[in-house]
């Protein structure tokens, strides 16, 4: 290792996401497959805290299902950078509203950013600050 260079430890796949992985795969080829509850419920059974998480109970309805699914995934991979990739998936595979997912109306531009308001696109990625756009290496 360079002197130069700092270790940073970083997981890029752990047990909860493999769980989470499994349970989606049989919800969105068949939703009426018990098994993607019963791999959250053996999720919440392996949690690594003093209280024990109670089982989730079936919420009904294939939309429901998704919803579920997917917070379930928010607390469990939270801060891990997954949630803007799931956003995407929920409007491109399982077909959710975009406006619902994402903010869809007027904004204010902070003071820095010559006061205006705008209004938020269709764009589902995040956007380039100002500040960035003047780097000589940024070219996106």
């Amino acid at each position: 290792m360079l002197p130069s260079m700092v270790y940073i430890p970083f997981t890029v796949a752990s047990g909860e996401k493999a769980v989470l992985i499994q349970a989606e795969a049989p919800l969105h080829h068949k939703p009426t497959d018990p098994r993607w509850l019963s791999s959250l419920n053996q999720l919440r059974g392996m949690a690594p805290i003093p209280a024990k998480l109670v089982s989730l109970q079936d919420p009904g309805g294939d939309s429901a299902h998704v919803a579920l699914l997917f917070a379930e995934r928010g607390y469990w991979l939270f801060a891990t950078g997954h949630r803007q990739g799931d956003l995407r998936r929920l409007v491109r595979q399982y077909e959710w509203p975009q406006d619902h997912m994402y903010p869809s109306d007027l904004y204010i531009v902070p003071k820095d950013y010559f006061g205006q308001v705008g209004k938020y696109g269709t764009d589902v990625s995040m956007p380039i600050p100002p500040q960035e756009r003047v780097n000589t290496c940024f070219h996106g």
